[in-house]
């Protein structure tokens, strides 16, 4: 396992614990994260404290929901995650994009089926 997929794996593991400080500390202070957006909300955030503001979001808007990653294909400073979203017993698949800057994270780009998860939005942000 590279160097990259083992920092992301725990990375997916402490946002399922909930401990995103612990995510947080993963990414290069200049972070990016690119979402589609789904119902007009999403994007791109830039810095950790608004990917912090987007990460809060994310309960009021879907509820429980669930991020499995299930594949990890690494190649330089690049690295592909493959996996699911669980959202009230539906699978939306998703894949998950990160580039690095030594050995953090600095960007990261998810590519998924917007009409899927606005099925499941419960709150407008």
């Amino acid at each position: 396992m590279g160097a990259h997929t083992e920092l992301i794996r725990g990375g997916y593991e402490s946002f399922a614990r909930l401990d995103i400080d612990d995510v947080l500390a993963r990414f290069s202070d200049e972070m990016t994260w690119s979402v589609p957006p789904v119902d007009d909300w999403g994007g791109t955030f830039t810095g950790k404290e608004a990917i912090l503001g987007f990460f809060g979001a994310l309960a009021d808007r879907y509820g429980f929901f669930e991020v499995k990653p299930e594949e990890f294909l690494e190649s330089g400073n690049k690295l592909v995650v493959l996996g699911a979203h669980h959202l009230n017993g539906e699978v939306v698949p998703f894949a998950h994009v990160w580039t690095f800057d030594g050995e953090l994270a600095a960007s990261f780009d998810e590519y998924v089926d917007n009409a899927a998860l606005a099925r499941h939005i419960v709150a407008k942000v």
